[in-house]
Order: structure tokens, then sequence, then C-alpha cells
């Protein structure tokens, strides 16, 4: 392959998570959460900020409640997540208030530890 095919074909970021979240979210989300960083602009101390605080919380995080520079990046974390998760991710970014990313993330980070529908199944079966 030619050097400017090579750049061409090149493309940044964590790559794409669609199946089997628990299994890849180790190894894809610290790639994603950098990526995720640097498009919150500025040096993305506080995009970074907000995407731990988000794995840390059961809560739902509403987008209405926020403010607008917070909304303003949720908006930016959900469109970039919805160009880089496919197949069981993609529904679940799919599935929260548009333009809410801090949700997606929360609730990807979720299923990856077994939370969600992967626990509640798990839960019903033990019953």
């Amino acid at each position: 392959m030619a050097e400017s095919e090579a750049a061409a074909a090149y493309k940044p970021g964590p790559g794409i998570l669609s199946e089997n979240i628990p299994k890849f979210w180790n190894e894809w989300s610290p790639v994603a959460r950098a990526y995720l960083r640097k498009a919150g602009g500025d040096d993305g101390t506080e995009v970074l900020r907000l995407l731990v605080e988000a794995e840390a919380t059961q809560d739902v995080i509403p987008l209405g409640t926020m403010v607008a520079d917070r909304a303003r990046q949720a908006g930016k974390v959900w469109q970039e997540l919805s160009l880089m998760c496919r197949g069981e991710a993609g529904r679940v970014v799919q599935s929260v208030e548009i333009e809410n990313g801090f949700e997606a993330w929360r609730l990807l980070s979720r299923r990856a530890r077994g939370g969600g529908q992967t626990r509640a199944k798990t839960l019903l079966s033990c019953a």
C-alpha cells in the first residue's frame, strides 16, 4: 500500500465497540475516554472528569438539568459515541435521550460491569 493510501485509510480514535461490551470494555474504554477528552476541547479535563463521574454513578444523568456548557459537552460525547458504537453498544447509545452522551457512557459502563439487562437476567435466573 502506498504511503498516501495508508494515510487515507488511517482512522483516528478507539475503533468500533459493538457486541459483547463486557469482553471489550477494558481495552476499548481507555482509548475512547482519551479520544472523547480530545473532542471535548480545551485540555479536555472537564469531559474526562464527567466521564469518570458517569461511570461511578448509579443514578440516571438527566440532560434537562445540565447547565448549557455541560449539555453542549454531553452532545459532543453522544455524537462521537453514536459514530463509535454499533450493534449492542449502538443500541445502548441510541436508547438514551438524544445528545445525552454522559448517560450513554454511564449505561455502556454499567453493561460492561454486568449491570443493566445482563445483571437483571442473571438475578432473575437465580431466583
